[in-house]
């Protein structure tokens, strides 16, 4: 019952089934290659953009300190130009209320 064309189907049939067997394994050893490059591109963006995101954040805080100081400089040099306006011109103002009030 040994026929040679059965066994050589079955040889045929056994060597497609390592070919789709090898295929398989191939197919899932570049599938675990295409995740880990993945996640190895997540990880770069993401620590790329947290290293963005602290520069900008550091770069606007010092705008913001920068400005805040500048403010507070102008304040007071406003404040103490007032200052010295009333001081300089505390008694005429009194003089002028007085005068005001006597006619």
């Amino acid at each position: 019952m040994d026929n040679p064309v059965i066994g050589k189907l079955a040889d045929i049939e056994a060597a497609a089934d390592k070919i789709l067997e090898d295929a398989k394994k191939k197919k899932a050893s570049l599938s675990q290659a295409m995740d880990d490059k993945t996640a190895k591109f997540d990880k770069d963006t993401d620590a790329a953009t947290a290293k963005q995101l602290e520069e900008v954040k550091a770069s606007l805080q010092k705008e913001m300190e920068d400005g805040l100081a500048s403010l507070q400089t102008n304040t007071e040099q406003l404040l103490a130009s007032m200052e010295e306006r009333f001081n300089t011109q505390q008694d005429e103002r009194v003089n002028e209320i007085v005068a005001q009030i006597l006619k």
